[in-house]
């Protein structure tokens, strides 16, 4: 009879070592270490409006330029503009006229006549010389978004449509940097738009100022301050710029309107790349 109950205890026994075994080689061993509860991440929280707007490391001021015609901005301004870009932002060109009153209309027909073409109309003069002070700006540096288009009465310009133009940037940038012609320049266009500028300075409803001599005028403010163009890569800026208004290419509507209509102010620019400038205390 014990020898009945032997072989089942001895199969029982062998049984338990045996899973024993198997049970230290794959555990034993090597014991499982549990795995952290991964820790949760708090969604982000969108942000707050603030009454106050964040405020740059370096605060930036405007500078602003106003063109009274296309070509302004380089003959006049041009190495002005160049430099106004290492200083502020953001840089901004707001043109006064489309220059539509310039005798070089009938030079361009005449042109255009002997290449069996139809003369120019005024708007088609206008049309073109935007085109010109796009590639101009462009080529100085100036971003697209920030040339502004304005189309007063080319000779007719007054001073009050002026000033409501530079108060309304004003408002868009305040205490910004605001540049234009001097109040006495020959020219009624550029005489105005100083004058707009000055009387708004006087009255200070602007903060900070400078007038721009006409370049061929220089000897008339001896004491003006010089931005003059040194660098290589600005000198070929400002050429670029200047070889905005050579283009002739009457089926894109290009008339080298610029340099028909003052090519001795183009020389001189040429061989200058400066621009002269006052202060209202100078």
């Amino acid at each position: 009879m014990k020898k009945q109950f032997l072989l089942p205890i001895l199969f029982i026994a062998v049984l338990v070592t045996v899973l024993g075994v198997i049970w230290a080689i794959s555990y034993g061993t090597n014991p499982v270490t549990p795995t952290e509860p991964a820790i949760p991440v708090e969604p982000s929280k969108p942000e707050v409006p603030s009454d106050e707007p964040a405020k740059p490391d370096t605060p930036t001021q405007a500078c602003i330029f106003y063109v009274p015609h296309p070509d302004d901005e380089v003959l006049n301004m041009g190495a002005a503009i160049i430099e106004a870009q290492k200083h502020f932002d953001p840089v901004i060109l707001v043109l006064l006229t489309k220059g539509t009153a310039s005798a070089t209309l009938n030079v361009v027909s005449e042109k255009l006549s002997l290449q069996g073409l139809a003369p120019l109309t005024r708007d088609e003069l206008g049309e073109s010389r935007l085109m010109d002070i796009r590639e101009s700006a462009a080529n100085l540096g100036i971003k697209p978004y920030n040339i502004y288009l304005n189309d007063l009465p080319d000779g007719q310009v007054s001073s009050e449509d002026v000033k409501d133009i530079i108060l309304s940037f004003e408002a868009m940038y305040p205490r910004a940097l605001h540049q234009t012609m001097t109040w006495d320049d020959t020219h009624p266009d550029h005489r105005a738009a100083g004058t707009a500028l000055r009387e708004l300075q006087v009255t200070d409803s602007v903060a900070d100022a400078r007038y721009i001599v006409f370049l061929l005028h220089w000897d008339q403010h001896p004491d003006a301050s010089i931005t003059a163009i040194t660098s290589n890569e600005d000198k070929a800026k400002y050429e670029a710029a200047l070889n905005a208004y050579h283009v002739w290419n009457p089926e894109e509507g290009r008339y080298s309107v610029g340099i028909l209509s003052t090519k001795t102010a183009f020389d001189f620019a040429a061989g200058h790349k400066e621009t002269h400038w006052i202060k209202l205390e100078q």
